[in-house]
């Protein structure tokens, strides 16, 4: 699964080929189970939204990457266990996988492939039971100012919880995943 260091390096090749380029179109190549959209509410409300808008900026919260639109919305991409982003012509073959393309004015298009289906696309991140999937509510990213041996101690004082169920927490420390949490714990001698 991309985590944060995947992440942040797909945003830094993108963003040279992607940002100030307008989104003509985005579309889906026919899949009998389509699973990008699972949790948008209308797929002609999503798609009539990134017609004809500027990718403004790339950013990148934890694991997901973000397309901050000129028309203040922002197309939220989370690549799920085997996603990625293919920047390919408009006249490339067409790669196996894909479940979304954005088409921009240029004949560029960028391709969502996903052979696992687990990738998602949002201009709204959805509510799941009671509460919102919140970018606000995930923790602190390991290199960020707020992640500290102070935060750590005080997030950990307490916990019964098994030191790799906390790592995976996002709301404890974003952008971790099995690869980061597994690496950091071996290298550090503790047992998961």
């Amino acid at each position: 699964m991309p985590e944060l260091p995947e992440i942040e390096t797909i945003k830094n090749d993108l963003a040279p080929h992607v940002v100030g380029k307008t989104i003509i179109n985005i579309t889906f190549p026919p899949d009998f189970k389509m699973r990008i959209l699972r949790r948008v509410p209308s797929q002609d409300a999503f798609l009539a939204a990134l017609r004809g808008v500027r990718v403004h900026t790339i950013k990148r919260r934890a694991k997901y990457l973000l397309l901050e639109l000129d028309s203040s919305q922002t197309l939220i991409m989370h690549l799920g266990m085997s996603g990625q982003l293919l920047l390919r012509s408009g006249h490339a073959p067409m790669e196996p996988y894909v479940r979304a393309i954005l088409h921009f004015g240029n004949k560029t298009e960028l391709r969502f492939n996903d052979p696992r289906k687990f990738g998602e696309l949002f201009l709204h991140l959805p509510s799941s039971g009671t509460a919102s999937l919140s970018l606000d509510r995930l923790g602190p990213e390991p290199l960020e100012q707020e992640f500290s041996v102070a935060y750590l101690t005080h997030r950990l004082r307490g916990s019964r919880r098994k030191i790799k169920t906390f790592l995976l927490d996002q709301t404890a420390i974003a952008g971790l995943g099995n690869i980061y949490s597994d690496e950091s714990l071996f290298s550090a001698k503790i047992h998961p």
